[in-house]
């Protein structure tokens, strides 16, 4: 679910970027021709002319059509929701924030000895919350067992006080923090 939504982001700025690179070129022959450079109205009337010069122009065309249709339907498909979980329930909606939700992951972690801080961001999707993790470890602990109990954790807190599914708890150990204890000297 993460890795489509990073590869759906990532194909979305490679469009924009070959658009702005073609816009970009686009207006610099516009201005030259507007300056009096007549070459590149000279080779388009040119390629007009030849066989291979429309099919190829054509094809350009063509792909720069099918480029403009991916950028236009990626554009009406709706923004992930910024504003939390929603919930219908009986006698109304009930919004829980991010903020929220980042209080209820601080808890869990909070629970969990050998983790000094903890930084969560939450993606909210119809499917189920992604959460984002990123922590500072005490040096005693093994990290893919303590990675486990916060993982299990946040998972069961979210679930037993929002009520919404957990799909992924990724973490991020930013630092295993060292005590500035005493030297031996």
């Amino acid at each position: 679910m993460a890795e489509e939504l990073g590869n759906m982001k990532l194909r979305s700025r490679l469009i924009i970027l070959l658009f702005s690179l073609l816009l970009i070129g686009l207006g610099g022959v516009v201005a030259a021709l507007a300056l009096g450079w007549r070459l590149p109205l000279d080779q388009l009337m040119y390629a007009l002319n030849i066989l291979e010069g429309r099919w190829l122009l054509g094809l350009v065309g063509t792909i720069l059509v099918l480029i403009g249709l991916l950028v236009f339907f990626d554009g009406l498909k709706p923004a992930p929701s910024t504003e939390g979980v929603i919930q219908e329930l009986q006698l109304g909606r009930v919004v829980t924030t991010n903020q929220a939700l980042e209080s209820v992951v601080h808890k869990a972690v909070r629970q969990i000895r050998g983790v000094r801080e903890v930084k969560p961001l939450i993606r909210v999707d119809t499917a189920g919350l992604t959460v984002l993790l990123r922590v500072v470890l005490s040096p005693e602990v093994k990290v893919p067992e303590i990675a486990q109990q916060i993982q299990e954790s946040v998972r069961a807190q979210i679930r037993e006080t929002i009520g919404a599914e957990v799909l992924e708890v990724r973490i991020k150990v930013d630092n295993i923090g060292f005590d500035p204890v005493a030297r031996v000297e």
